[in-house]
């Protein structure tokens, strides 16, 4: 995550009457719920937008199939579960450190989980 994404998305909230940084925790709770469930819902149209989605479909093998089109629409719907995920980290006050932290903290750990039969992730 970076910076300039937290720092213009918090702008916006404020912007749209949301105050991130004077809210209450409950405030905050039933802030990220919703926010959670626009995520949902833009992923969601993403994977609508996505060129192949559906296998069994016949549409992309026409003429008039436009994947170029296709694959500019599935980008800008996983830009908004962007705008929305951005905003549960801003309300979970978690900075561009604390992200880069945390995730690499994470990817290691499914590394190892990929390389240690006792950490359950390893693959046949």
């Amino acid at each position: 995550m970076n910076q300039f994404i937290l720092d213009s998305q918090k702008e916006f909230q404020k912007r749209m009457g949301h105050d991130l940084d004077n809210m209450t925790l409950q405030e905050k709770a039933t802030y990220i719920k919703t926010m959670m469930l626009w995520t949902i819902d833009e992923l969601s149209e993403a994977l609508h937008e996505l060129p192949y989605a559906k296998e069994w479909s016949s549409k992309y093998e026409k003429e008039d199939y436009d994947l170029e089109k296709q694959q500019q629409l599935f980008k800008e719907e996983v830009i908004d579960a962007l705008h929305f995920f951005t905003n549960i980290l801003i309300a979970a006050q978690m900075t561009e450190e604390e992200i880069l932290k945390l995730y690499k903290e994470k990817n290691r750990l499914n590394y190892r989980r990929q390389e240690d039969p006792k950490l359950g992730y390893v693959r046949g």
